[in-house]
């Protein structure tokens, strides 16, 4: 929990030097190690936190060059405190929450360690697409919760098996109010990090990782929704 509260806290840096106009269209960024110098954080921390900007298509990172602001939009890192307080009203409605991601932590993960070895180009394709559609809706989290859910059903369709498909078919696509609700309050940069970084995994075939990314990415979003229930404390 350290190492991400480490990275939100650089996130957070780069999202207000955006947001006051301190870096503008066309900036370069500081290098990695002068923030780590003004932080004091892990070079880790500082590129896990760059690479969120980068998947969002706010950064772009240019080999022997640097990094680079090109987009001044990062609304999706910005759920707003009321919307957390609109959503989490009880300690129950957090643990409903967690309660979902955790089960999906125990499945999802194994799913696409399977699937991986075996990943065609019309599943890639299929997952390329719902990862923009992603991206263009960060601002409809209607729109943005069904993209998401259907990447992660398509992942689990593509194991073919009937039961596991029904299964996740009740906790992701039958309860789409339940992830707009998490969405309003953990917002959307999560979501696109990992999902990029599972296709990815996926597209090299490498069932470890994508093992290990899907799992990150649900145990991650558990840890997200409790610091938020702590904001509003």
């Amino acid at each position: 929990m350290r190492e991400k509260n480490v990275t939100n806290r650089v996130i957070a840096y780069v999202n207000e030097n955006i947001q006051s106009g301190n870096w503008k269209v066309g900036d370069k960024l500081p290098s990695e190690h002068e923030i780590c110098n003004t932080l004091d954080v892990s070079r880790i921390s500082v590129r896990s936190a760059l690479q969120h900007f980068i998947a969002l298509g706010v950064l772009r990172s240019v080999q022997g060059k640097g990094t680079f602001l090109i987009n001044d939009d990062t609304s999706a890192f910005a759920p707003s405190l009321a919307s957390i307080q609109e959503i989490i009203k009880t300690p129950q409605t957090l643990e409903d929450m967690r309660h979902l991601l955790e089960f999906r932590a125990l499945i999802e993960p194994e799913i696409c360690a399977t699937i991986a070895p075996t990943a065609d180009e019309e599943l890639l394709t299929r997952l390329e697409g719902l990862l923009d559609e992603m991206k263009k809706n960060v601002k409809n989290s209607s729109a943005f919760v069904t993209a998401d859910m259907e990447f992660h059903m398509a992942i689990c369709r593509a194991q073919g098996n009937p039961i596991t498909t029904a299964i996740m078919q009740d906790v992701s696509m039958n309860r789409i109010r339940n992830y707009i609700d998490l969405n309003h309050t953990v917002g959307s940069y999560g979501g696109i990090y990992y999902h990029s970084l599972i296709l990815e995994a996926l597209r090299r075939h490498d069932a470890k990782t994508a093992r290990h990314l899907m799992k990150e990415h649900l145990i991650h979003t558990v840890g997200d929704i409790a610091l938020d229930y702590e904001k509003i404390q």
